[in-house]
Parts: structure tokens; C-alpha cells; sequence
């Protein structure tokens, strides 16, 4: 699962805030030849790689077995940005050796036998090369801690963020984030909100990814603090 911390630096007003991609907290190399993203309010018609983008391909790709820096299947390796962007042509997902892949034009990736990508993230990606395939990322401003319900607003966000590498088929750390049952379990003995709150001593999640935002990491704190229902 996970995303992270990041270091801010402010420019006089009106312009952006430049946000260096932060390292320290992250269990996989992240490649920093193109670490500078600018971080303004998220647009419903953008796809952003550090929000959208690199959470699938870490959850999904970048894994134990598959194409982490150690097991680098078929010569392949997702350690960040340039790693993913040199898989792409940018303006063309047709000619996009990532996008055939997820598609299944070409050895559909992720395998048949583990979880497939949604046609929601498959979109996501198509919609960020067609954008160019920049290592751009934003500010969501859409989102309200006090939005806490298991269906619509906790189970959104452990798929896309987690479920790759803890579901079913592929459970990563032997957990399994799948179903409300699978999920409690986690709730219940403090490691769900731990691992995404990157507490010391905890694994930090989603792995290999920025962590949650601030008003992600509160709903699912007040979800579990609610008593995690299923609702």
C-alpha cells in the first residue's frame, strides 16, 4: 500500500508551491531525476502521476515478484517516475508499451492470475499520457475528513492504494485488504491507520508510494475511532 511526506517551499504569492518529492519515508528506491512537481488544486480534468498514477503502479507493478528494483521481471524495474515515463510515449497510450500491457493487447499485465486493474484506473493512465504523461501531482481540495463511510469514501481508498498488493491472490505481509471482513481485522488491531499514519514502528503504507494526505489519513481514523462499521 502508501505516499509521502513532503518538503514545502513557498514561492511569493500568487505563484505555486514547488514540492520536492520527499524519499525518506519510502521502503522502494524512488528515482529524483525529475523530482520537482508543482502542487496547486487538483482538477477533475487532469490525471497527476504522484496522485493517480504512481499509486496503481506500485500497488500493482512495482512488487515483490513482479517489478520491484529486486525482482525486475522481464528486465523490468518501476522505481519512480523516469522508470515508468520511459514505458510510455507520451500524447500516444496506443503506442504505449504501458498502456498495451494493462489493456492485454500485449502479455496483459498484471498477470491473470492476480487482481486486473480496474477500468477506472486503466483509464487514469490512458488519460495521463494522452495529457502528455508529466510528473505533475496537485492538492485535493474535494476531500472532507468528515466523509467516512466504508463503501464510499474507505473502500475507494484501499483500492486504489492497497488492494494491488493485498488481496486475495497477492497478499502482501500476508494482509489482505479485500473484502469488510479482511479490512475490520486490520481496523480492529491498529495496524490499517498506523501503517498509513507512518508511526514509528509500523510499516509505512501505501509502500513505495507518497503517503496519504492529511484528510485521507483522518477518514479512515475516524472511520476505525467510529468503530468501523460497515456502512
Amino acid at each position: 500500500m502508501v505516499i509521502l511526506a513532503t518538503n514545502c517551499k513557498h514561492l511569493p504569492f500568487p505563484g505555486p508551491e514547488v514540492v520536492p518529492v520527499d524519499t525518506t519515508t519510502t521502503k522502494v528506491p524512488v528515482d529524483t531525476t525529475h523530482h520537482v512537481v508543482v502542487k496547486d488544486p487538483c482538477s477533475p480534468d487532469s490525471a497527476y502521476f504522484q496522485k493517480d498514477i504512481w499509486p496503481i503502479i506500485a500497488s500493482n507493478c512495482a512488487k515483490a515478484g513482479c517489478h520491484d528494483a529486486n525482482t525486475a521481471q522481464n528486465g523490468i524495474s518501476y522505481t519512480g517516475y523516469n522508470s515508468v515515463v520511459a514505458k510510455v510515449k507520451p500524447g500516444n497510450p496506443g503506442g504505449s508499451k504501458l498502456y498495451s500491457v494493462i489493456t492485454g493487447v500485449d502479455d496483459r499485465m498484471p498477470p491473470a492470475s492476480q487482481t486486473q486493474l480496474t477500468s477506472a484506473q486503466i483509464a487514469l493512465i490512458y488519460k495521463w499520457i494522452k495529457q502528455g504523461a508529466k510528473n505533475n501531482t496537485c492538492t485535493d481540495t474535494t476531500c472532507n475528513a468528515n466523509n467516512f463511510k466504508f463503501a464510499n469514501d474507505i473502500l475507494p481508498l484501499l483500492k486504489m492504494y492497497c488492494q494491488g498488493c493485498h488481496n486475495g491472490s497477492a497478499t502482501g505481509g500476508n494482509v489482505s485488504l479485500l473484502t469488510y471482513s479482511d479490512i475490520s481485522v486490520q481496523a480492529a488491531n491498529g495496524k490499517l491507520y498506523n501503517d498509513v499514519n507512518h508511526t514509528t514502528g509500523y510499516n509505512f503504507m501505501p509502500l513505495g508510494s507518497p503517503k496519504l494526505s492529511n484528510c485521507q489519513i483522518s477518514q479512515i481514523k475516524n472511520w476505525i475511532d467510529a468503530g468501523y462499521p460497515n456502512n
